[in-house]
């Protein structure tokens, strides 16, 4: 008589993995199903038979919350993860940069915090998964904690930990913080060079990025898009407004979807030439990428206050329907990008009062 194989731990780490590349949420769920059921034990029948519970070792507890992490289920990540009684510093990680990844940089931080609280062991991978959050709230002590840290356990050495600390430092008021430790570094990989030179465009500080750039080149280190989209914005002192329209098309024809960061200096860069149409399109993109963030919001007003200065300070007046003035469809179109902003808002606020009434 042949025996019919049960799945074992390695089964449902694979298969489950293969449910989040593939974005199949349903049979994610399934397998999960199976994975409660069954246990990772190959002979599962026999160990029942013996009266041992069979329960789920850490490998398939981990790879059931990467899973949901991938599928940006968070919700569900998050209750698999309060369920597993033996956490590793991987299920910590993974919900650190899940919360990170999907935008709730709150959320990233607490688990970060649990996660010193009970006493993991950081390493390199959990250092870079909170970073981000650092850079997006502002927490700027916690952040210098985490390179302080990273440099007595040598993590220095490695390049995303410096390059995740760069961009941290770049987003905040400490671009000089983040040139030093590039300087320091012994090994820049691309990444390195474009991180700190439109670090240093966004902080207005063109000549010196030029200047890097010009360094980067010496160094024969091949620049990738983000190198290029940030030559093309910084010019302010030498380019026309009509750059910005061929930077946006290259922008638009990149290979990956652009990041905040390349919004942003399309929106910096927006306010040094005047140009509120291509603000209103970078506008609309942060919105969608860093909905919480209100420094993208001071940019745009700041376009706005320098325009009216250029008018002489007068005020203009718009009636509904009235596109006779200046920028009004600049203008309708933010407008338009702020009132359904607001609405996912109320929507995320509504859902989470009937999550909490139930």
């Amino acid at each position: 008589m042949v025996k019919t194989p049960f799945p074992d731990k390695f089964t449902f780490s694979f298969v489950v993995k293969s449910c989040a590349g593939l974005m199949c949420y349903d049979l994610g769920k399934q397998v999960h199903g199976h994975a409660f059921k069954f246990g990772p034990k190959s002979n599962t029948v026999i160990e029942n038979s013996r009266g041992n519970v069979c329960k789920i070792d850490a490998v398939s507890w981990n790879t059931l919350i990467s899973g949901h992490v991938r599928l940006g289920q968070m919700r569900r990540a998050r209750a698999i993860f309060e369920e597993m009684q033996d956490k590793t510093i991987f299920s910590w990680t993974a919900i650190v940069s899940g919360y990170a990844r999907i935008g709730c940089y709150a959320d990233a931080l607490e688990f970060f915090r649990r996660m010193q609280m009970v006493g993991i062991e950081l390493d390199e991978i959990s250092l870079v998964s909170v970073l981000p959050a650092c850079a997006q709230l502002g927490a700027l002590e916690l952040g210098k904690w985490i390179h302080i840290y990273a440099d007595k356990a040598g993590f220095l050495r490695n390049i995303c930990v410096c390059n995740a600390l760069i961009e941290m430092y770049a987003k905040r008021v400490s671009i000089d913080e983040g040139r030093r430790l590039f300087d320091q570094m012994n090994e820049r990989d691309v990444i390195s060079w474009s991180t700190m030179i439109v670090g240093l465009e966004n902080h207005g500080r063109a000549r010196e990025a030029i200047e890097l750039f010009q360094e980067m080149q010496k160094a024969k280190v091949e620049p990738n898009i983000i190198t290029f989209v940030a030559l093309w914005l910084f010019g302010q002192s030498t380019w026309s407004s009509g750059c910005l329209d061929q930077a946006l098309e290259l922008i638009m024809k990149m290979p990956m979807r652009p990041d905040s960061a390349i919004w942003g200096s399309s929106l910096n860069s927006c306010r040094s030439h005047g140009n509120l149409e291509i603000a209103a399109i970078a506008m609309g993109h942060l919105l969608e990428l860093e909905p919480d963030d209100t420094g993208n919001y001071v940019l745009l007003s700041n376009l706005y206050a320098d325009l009216g200065k250029g008018d002489g300070g007068a005020v203009q007046e718009y009636a509904s329907g009235d596109d006779s003035k200046p920028f009004s469809k600049a203008i309708y179109r933010v407008l338009k990008l702020l009132v359904m902003h607001q609405s996912r808002m109320d929507e995320g606020i509504i859902e989470i009062m009937v999550h909490d009434k139930s």
